[in-house]
């Protein structure tokens, strides 16, 4: 499929991404700053992405904050992952779909560490934010390539696809 699109790396991944990047995000703002920072220097080839992080943070250009939250973001665990964060900015943004790709929420480890064998130990919080979002009608615009968030979402198909064309032409 030849879709114009735009491109949100997560955390690390944007070192190892091949090509220009729209939008970056880390929900670890403290992990992120070293990347927000030498991306410039380090890796002209990104572009010039739209940083995003969750709380006030002076590094990243789009701090997000939870509506309605009566407890500052800087006090919150973030449940979930940065990819259900991405995935919730990209709708906030507009996006009318979003594919995530390296978001399988399992514990095999990260793709970009290739000798990891084990990854994160994602909290009963976690899946449960994944499970709440999977319950919204924004969730039908959101596919994922691979593990627990394909199973819980879907995979990315060419109706998926064509969905977006039904509703641009008032289908």
């Amino acid at each position: 499929l030849n879709i114009e699109h735009d491109v949100l790396c997560i955390g690390r991944s944007i070192i190892l991404y091949p090509w220009k990047v729209d939008h970056y995000a880390d929900v670890d703002a403290d992990a992120g700053k070293w990347v927000v920072e030498n991306l410039a220097n380090n890796h002209p080839d990104k572009g010039d992405p739209v940083t995003h992080t969750l709380g006030e943070v002076s590094w990243f250009d789009v701090c997000w904050e939870i509506e309605d939250c009566p407890i500052s973001s800087d006090e919150i665990l973030w449940h979930g992952s940065t990819g259900l964060f991405s995935a919730l900015i990209g709708l906030a943004m507009g996006y009318r779909r979003i594919v995530l790709a390296g978001v399988p929420m399992d514990s095999k480890g990260h793709w970009y560490f290739g000798d990891e064998t084990y990854g994160p130990k994602w909290t009963m919080e976690s899946y449960q934010a994944w499970f709440e979002f999977a319950a919204t009608p924004d969730a039908a615009k959101v596919a994922s390539m691979s593990g627990y968030t394909a199973q819980l979402l879907g995979k990315p198909c060419r109706h998926f696809f064509n969905c977006v064309s039904e509703e641009t032409n008032g289908g």
